[in-house]
């Protein structure tokens, strides 16, 4: 180890020293105006995602432990989409929506409402495999009860993405009768303000 004296000490411990690159470096200058608020919203959405995140790994336990007591019939996407009579074991599907469902945080905060249309591929014993979102019709208000209703692209992309979500956790948690072979079953859900 070389030591060359009181002189080399004071610049390595002066704060705008960098002795990795043996130079001088400057300071990092806070953003302002529009820059400062991409970097507000870009952290904002960055929070909101971590708990949407914890939020469904939370809604996901909890949607196992609320799991449905009956088995709902097959064929539940294609009586809803009907508009038909629903059998009196559908209305526990109904029930389980409106004690499940809540609408995410960040599509009240954009104004977004609108419908995922979700497929779920069902097994022969009952129980859901997978599910995907087959479609969505997802828009933004402009204004709610006479307030305008302002929000950036990257938070209605985030809205669009946290509604198609939880769309998809919800329906998963669902068990059908037992049935001959795996089949395919597509259900809506809507989000309105109201």
């Amino acid at each position: 180890m070389v030591f060359l004296g009181g002189i080399a000490e004071a610049v390595a411990q002066h704060p705008v020293y960098n002795r990795w690159e043996a130079g001088t470096s400057s300071a990092p200058k806070a953003p302002f105006g529009a820059a400062r608020g991409a970097v507000i919203l870009t952290e904002q959405l960055r929070r909101d995602s971590l708990q949407l995140q914890l939020r469904l790994r939370e809604d996901s336990l909890t949607y196992t432990r609320a799991a449905i007591p009956l088995q709902l019939s097959r064929g539940l996407g294609q009586r809803l989409a009907a508009g038909g009579p629903l059998r009196p074991e559908d209305a526990v599907y109904i029930q389980f929506l409106r004690r499940n469902l809540r609408y995410p945080e960040l599509a009240l905060r954009s104004g977004m409402e609108g419908s995922v249309t979700v497929q779920l591929q069902v097994a022969a014993t009952g129980r859901v495999l997978s599910s995907r979102v087959v479609s969505s019709d997802l828009r933004q208000l402009t204004e709610f009860e006479d307030v305008p209703i302002k929000s950036s692209a990257k938070l209605q992309d985030a809205a669009r993405q946290a509604m198609q979500q939880q769309a998809r956790v919800l329906l998963r948690q669902l068990t059908f009768e037992p049935g001959a072979a795996s089949t395919t079953e597509e259900l809506k859900i809507s989000y309105v303000f109201q």
